[in-house]
């Protein structure tokens, strides 16, 4: 890894049914070696299953292996968009930029993300999706939270 990141290879997690270790990627971070993409390998048959479920998910496994918010949140929007030639355009909040929003709850707590082997790692706090705008639509919005009074 310390090779590829030397020569200058992008470091990509591909979260998906079969990869990423714990192990490794405790390693690796203790070595100073970050992905510069955090991702689901997402497919039919591995989208919503463990160990992947989903990207909130995902980055919630990050933080409680000890990645900072601010950097698994890089991995996930600004990063993606500058490797891709798409700075400014996506990934941002930014005037021009396309509207693509997740707002999430930060809940706290004691959770267990497990990874392909059935390695667990202890994390304090877990990324719930509430709202998702794409392309300026509203297309997901968690109803649970808001109380209603029935007259």
């Amino acid at each position: 890894m310390e090779r590829a990141v030397k020569k200058g290879i992008v470091l990509e997690s591909a979260c998906g049914k079969g990869h990423l270790g714990h192990d490794c990627a405790k390693a690796a971070l203790t070595a100073g070696i970050e992905p510069d993409i955090i991702s689901g390998d997402f497919t039919r048959k591995t989208y919503n299953y463990e160990p992947a479920v989903s990207l909130p998910y995902l980055m919630s496994r990050f933080l409680a292996l000890g990645m900072p918010f601010e950097k698994v949140l890089a991995c996930c929007t600004s990063t993606p968009a500058r490797k891709m030639g798409m700075e400014g355009r996506i990934g941002c909040l930014k005037g021009g930029a396309r509207v693509n929003i997740a707002v999430f709850e930060q809940q706290q707590g004691n959770f267990e993300f497990a990874d392909v082997c059935g390695i667990t790692v202890a994390g304090k706090e877990l990324l719930v999706p509430m709202l998702t705008v794409f392309e300026g639509d509203l297309v997901y919005r968690d109803f649970s939270t808001i109380h209603c009074v029935r007259s």
